[in-house]
């Protein structure tokens, strides 16, 4: 595994948030978000690349404002962890939370069985109500601990009319309908990687692309409790 960048870099060179500004002028001393991200996967045995990965997809989500935006932004971290040889699933399903969040629709992706959510953070649940803090690796980044969310619920209301339709769509098709970048989505994934991609070529290796429909979790707290212990998931 390579050392963390944060360890490594000088006052003076460009943040690894991903800002344009430069260390000492960011996120040097600073337990800010990018580096609680970079912190949970280097704890979790994890190239650097991954967190590079987020920490870029995270910023393009504040500057553009990205609120209710979990299909788009589980998209693109699909396809850009997949260029980089992750094997994962983009998921969709429906989540469950405390009040006042309660029941809604929501993607997330996993990898080695583990959840990756950026867009919990910017919902479009209340005023941009923030559920929780990203989860990076099945761990809330800023507490370390497990989300208290129950993803993909299997006696929940159903996917809604908008979630159905993001479910249905062929994969390309949606990465092409994204109207914000000219390239659509693709775009996105081009700054998400920080290089240039040949979409045609991208268009071909993922034009099967589908999305997993999840619902296997208790729509119950206690029960959702108990199924971690039983399966030894449940954080101390």
């Amino acid at each position: 595994m390579k050392e963390d960048k944060t360890m490594n870099i000088g006052r003076n060179d460009p943040c690894p948030c991903g800002s344009g500004k430069k260390y000492k002028n960011c996120c040097m001393n600073k337990n800010d978000i990018f580096s609680q991200i970079r912190e949970v996967v280097k704890e979790q045995g994890y190239k650097d690349e991954l967190a590079d990965v987020l920490c870029r997809m995270l910023r393009y989500m504040q500057r553009k404002n990205w609120i209710g935006a979990c299909h788009s932004t589980c998209s693109v971290i699909y396809v850009a962890l997949r260029e980089l040889g992750y094997e994962l699933e983009i998921c969709i399903g429906e989540v469950k939370a405390p009040a006042p969040y309660g029941l809604f629709d929501h993607s997330w992706i996993t990898l080695d069985g583990k959840i990756i959510d950026m867009a919990i953070d910017m919902t479009l649940l209340g005023d941009r109500l923030s559920a929780s803090k990203p989860i990076v690796l099945d761990r809330n980044v800023e507490t370390k601990g497990r989300p208290f969310m129950i993803y993909g619920v299997r006696d929940g209301m159903g996917l809604n009319a908008e979630a159905t339709r993001v479910l249905n769509t062929p994969f390309n098709a949606y990465m092409d309908s994204f109207r914000d970048e000219i390239d659509g989505l693709w775009g996105v994934l081009k700054y998400v990687l920080d290089k240039d991609i040949n979409i045609d070529e991208l268009k071909g290796k993922y034009v099967a692309t589908e999305r997993n429909y999840v619902k296997t979790e208790a729509n119950d707290f206690t029960q959702h409790v108990e199924e971690l212990k039983d399966k030894g998931l449940l954080s101390h």
